[in-house]
């Protein structure tokens, strides 16, 4: 007989209760379509919502012609202007190169057939009672009006390329926003880094994928990052280009089990209302209405207190602001939040979870451990200064230990104001610290190699937020009921 039962028989004992494990799982927050045929989709690019049947195909034919035949055997490549007024928003000037045509599932003058998911079967669209079959079904391929077969999807909105899997399993939109020289991209190229070296909760054996990239890349931008600017004495370079980063798509499986999730990565200057064109202010709006969750990073050295100590000890070097003069760069974090709620809250409050994450945690433990100077005495030695091992067998997130880091972390700003703001303007947040260099950075360039530092803390806490992944809670049950978790599974 399990320990539970056991214990259920003997009568409650509500002391011994409260020491036990409870396992926490938010329903999910990814939406199936009613019919069951997948699920909805949220463009990873321009954030448009729509069904999965409402994917579009870009045509394979691969050529215009039969050399000396005369015969057509391709459609003529055309230049997409869609989706060159897609990345001319974003500030990003496409080549036009012409490219091959978009197909619609309804268009049965182009398609001549199509297949259904998991089914190998062509169904042809020139009969009545298959157009019927087919409607407002997940598509797997289509066959153009030259028999070639295509499964390149693309968003009918923006027509960029998506994922194979998209809409087949639940997918997740997280947004990345940080002010200008917060150090969200050393930290995303770390996290991703992280992700496909140690795994996600390695005990559920959670493999990762980043689509549209290669692993391997990824790694060897990560060294070049933070191995080869230190051997070479150089700048460790944050500069997002003004404009659109593409977003980070990442497939997290276990067997025939699937997460998709996207960091979507707006420029720091989006933050302010100033620097917004309209279609930056559009693609806000679809964010504040679609995307599941926000890694908001900021800046650990605009905290006063930190700006105090660098003062103090002539520390300037530990600062990444190019501009001491520019109040965007050198804004604090109240500011800072109190423009992120304008942009994205509605009704004055950002519903949906946010993890506000600072960057570069190695200057907060550099003022900590000089406690004998009575520099932020009450840091030493904290939970947030020390990396967990991420090859242990974990299979649920830790709420306990998210819990303390969190917990230090109010007790550290408690004087500062950014946290009443945070408070009252995202009801469902936590607090986490990182440094994806692990050590501080002096003019720009690491003073060691050295391991990450909580990275992976931000988006785990996302990941359970939203209802894909469990956590498990000890000593943080009631932390983690406030977060609004529902009724939790009681596996003791």
């Amino acid at each position: 007989m399990a320990f539970w039962d056991i214990f259920k028989k003997s009568g409650p004992n509500k002391d011994a209760m409260e020491g036990l494990p409870e396992i926490f799982l938010h329903k999910t927050k990814a939406r199936r379509e009613e019919n069951g045929s997948g699920y909805e989709v949220v463009c990873p690019y321009c954030l448009y919502k729509f069904h999965v049947w409402e994917l579009q195909f870009r045509s394979e034919s691969n050529s215009d012609a039969e050399e000396g035949s005369g015969t057509q055997r391709a459609y003529p490549k055309q230049v997409d202007e869609k989706l060159e007024e897609f990345w001319a928003g974003m500030n990003v000037q496409l080549q036009s190169v012409p490219r091959p045509v978009i197909l619609r599932a309804d268009d049965i003058e182009n398609v001549r057939a199509v297949q259904l998911w998991d089914s190998e079967e062509w169904l042809d669209m020139d009969n009545p009672e298959n157009r019927e079959k087919v409607r407002h079904k997940a598509i797997s391929k289509v066959m153009d009006k030259f028999r070639a077969p295509s499964k390149i999807r693309v968003c009918p909105h923006c027509h960029n390329e998506l994922p194979d899997v998209i809409g087949r399993y639940p997918n997740y939109i997280f947004s990345m926003i940080g002010n200008t020289s917060s150090g969200k991209t050393v930290y995303l190229q770390r996290l991703k880094s992280s992700l496909i070296n140690n795994g996600m909760l390695p005990r559920r054996q959670m493999s990762l994928n980043m689509l549209g990239e290669i692993n391997l890349k990824v790694d060897v931008e990560t060294k070049k990052m933070f191995v080869n600017t230190v051997q070479m004495q150089e700048r460790l370079s944050d500069a997002t280009p003004v404009g659109y980063m593409p977003p980070t798509i990442m497939d997290i499986y276990r067997g025939d089990e699937h997460i998709l999730v996207t960091l979507f990565d707006f420029p720091g200057e989006a933050i302010w209302e100033e620097n917004r064109t309209a279609f930056f202010s559009t693609l806000m709006q679809r964010n504040s209405e679609n995307t599941d969750g926000w890694l908001f990073v900021l800046d650990s050295t605009t905290l006063p207190v930190i700006r105090s100590c660098i003062e103090i000890n002539n520390e300037e070097s530990l600062l990444s602001v190019k501009d001491m003069d520019d109040p965007q760069q050198n804004a604090e974090p109240v500011h800072i939040v109190s423009e992120f709620t304008r942009a994205f809250g509605l009704g004055n409050q950002v519903k949906c979870p946010v993890a506000f994450t600072f960057s570069k945690s190695d200057v907060i433990r550099y003022f900590a451990n000089k406690a004998e100077a009575g520099m932020l005495p009450g840091l030493t030695g904290s939970e947030i200064f020390l990396q967990p091992d991420l090859n242990t067998n974990r299979d649920k997130v830790d709420l306990d230990e998210l819990y303390q880091c969190n917990q230090e972390l109010e007790r550290f700003l408690e004087d500062n104001r950014v946290l009443n703001s945070a408070r009252n303007s995202c009801p469902k947040h936590a607090w986490f610290a990182v440094s994806a260099t692990g050590v501080e950075v002096r003019d720009g360039i690491p003073q060691a190699v050295a391991p990450a530092c909580r990275v992976v803390d931000p988006l785990e806490w996302l990941l359970w937020m939203v209802g894909a992944v469990p956590g498990v809670a000890t000593k943080s049950k009631n932390w983690a009921r406030h977060l609004g978790a529902s009724t939790p599974n009681s596996k003791r």
